[in-house]
């Protein structure tokens, strides 16, 4: 009986803690725009400043796009949480392009 009771206590915590954490996706994001930012520097003497300007501005919508899915899919419809999901997607694709590299791999 305790050992019943241990058991669904352990799967109760986790499954609220699987539920509370947000999407793997921080990860990914923060390793692309790192990648970005190290390139950037290496090659920044040979870039105009509306290269420059550009990549700070895709970085801005990958921060968004970020920001917006912190929420959580509770916290919108599913239409809403799909947008979010693409432009999130987007935001990784326009950034990894204007910097030269490639969107990291989750995990």
């Amino acid at each position: 009986m305790t050992r019943a009771i241990s058991l669904f206590a352990a799967v109760t915590m986790l499954s609220a803690a699987v539920q509370a954490e947000p999407p793997a996706t921080d990860s990914v994001d923060n390793r692309l725009m790192s990648v970005c930012a190290a390139r950037t520097d290496a090659r920044m003497e040979s870039m105009t400043l509306g290269k420059l300007e550009q990549i700070r501005n895709f970085e801005f919508s990958l921060r968004m796009a970020m920001a917006q899915l912190a929420a959580g899919a509770e916290a919108m419809t599913p239409q809403e949480w799909q947008l979010a999901n693409s432009k999130l997607s987007q935001a990784r694709n326009d950034l990894a392009q204007v910097c030269g590299v490639m969107v990291p791999a989750q995990g």
